[in-house]
């Protein structure tokens, strides 16, 4: 009983990790995206 929790709450960490980590290159993604929309905005001018 008691190692089954201890497999399920790393279980729980992992996964909570692992999303964190998604979460934050999905939003590295989207600032490379925004700085390259500037470089092209300021390249016209």
């Amino acid at each position: 009983m008691h190692s089954s929790g201890t497999v399920s709450a790393s279980d729980m960490l992992y996964g909570y990790a692992k999303t964190n980590l998604l979460v934050k290159s999905a939003h590295f993604a989207e600032l490379v995206k925004y700085i390259n929309l500037l470089k092209i905005l300021f390249n016209f001018k």
